[in-house]
């Protein structure tokens, strides 16, 4: 479950949601939308139970309305 895994939350200029996780993965989940939330959070759960998941830093789901997800890796 996602809400096990977050360690802060900030709401920024009551619209723009960032999370940072357990596991040091920051998420910008954008403004607020309830049509979207669905679809962001499908695409949050896809990108963090993937293989790769030990090698991001940063998840940016501006874009996921549009089937994208913007992924940092972390400097090794």
């Amino acid at each position: 479950e996602l809400y096990h895994n977050i360690k802060k939350l900030y709401n920024l200029n009551n619209s723009e949601i960032i999370l940072f996780l357990m596991d040091n993965i920051s998420v910008y989940w954008g403004n607020y939308d309830e049509k979207l939330n669905d679809i962001k959070l499908k695409y949050l759960t896809y990108t963090l139970n993937s293989d790769f998941v030990k090698k991001i830093e940063y998840v940016d789901l501006k874009l996921s309305d549009n089937g994208r997800v913007i992924i940092k890796s972390k400097k090794t």
